[in-house]
């Protein structure tokens, strides 16, 4: 995917994104294969309209929390319906080296045309499910007055980082955005670095 270099090709570039997302979620079937498992959500940037790279983050409410058949059978279905070239599994609710969140977990990198696509899907448990879900909607109405062109901006650049959504996340640029009031990719690296001081 080539740079994104002036507003307009970065809104050119989101566009043509959750065009094609649409396509994969509705069009191909994506989120109805999903949803044969409980209650599902796309959540993220596509939600957002805040696309600068080819990645959709979904959440399935799942039988119970830790069904892990019900999430290994989505993911073979998943495996056998779309152009899959790889996914991988972790259970969150065991993994000492990654306590990121408490659920399960599928990476899924697929092909949609000449297009490779990460899916981060995750399957909650009724409890979890609705607090993600709350999170995601008080972000959305934060992000509603914000200014999409900045975010878009700081966020084209951070997406290309090797140490991104590791050492820095989309969530990071829509809260210095939207509440620091942060314009430029500049003030948001002095931010990010003044946050980190403030954590040690």
């Amino acid at each position: 995917m080539s740079l994104a270099t002036d507003d307009p090709c970065l809104m050119d570039q989101a566009h043509c994104l959750r065009t094609e997302a649409h396509r994969l979620l509705y069009e191909e079937g994506l989120f109805s294969l999903v949803s044969t498992v409980g209650p599902a959500a796309v959540v993220g940037s596509y939600a957002f309209d805040l696309m600068t790279w080819p990645d959709l983050d979904i959440n399935v409410h799942l039988p119970h929390e830790k069904d892990i058949a019900a999430f290994f059978d989505l993911g073979g279905r998943i495996a056998t319906g779309f152009q899959v070239m790889k996914l991988t599994f972790s259970n969150q609710f065991i993994r000492p080296d990654v306590p990121f969140d408490h659920g399960l977990y599928a990476g899924i990198r697929l092909l949609l045309g000449d297009r490779e696509w990460k899916i981060d899907l995750w399957g909650y448990g009724e409890v979890a499910f609705r607090s993600h879900m709350k999170a995601f909607e008080e972000l959305q109405s934060r992000l509603e007055a914000a200014d999409r062109l900045t975010i878009l901006r700081i966020k084209d650049d951070v997406c290309r980082r090797p140490g991104y959504r590791f050492e820095v996340s989309s969530v990071d640029v829509y809260e210095a955005v939207a509440n620091n009031h942060v314009r430029t990719v500049a003030e948001f690296d002095e931010w990010l670095c003044a946050r980190v001081v403030a954590v040690k």
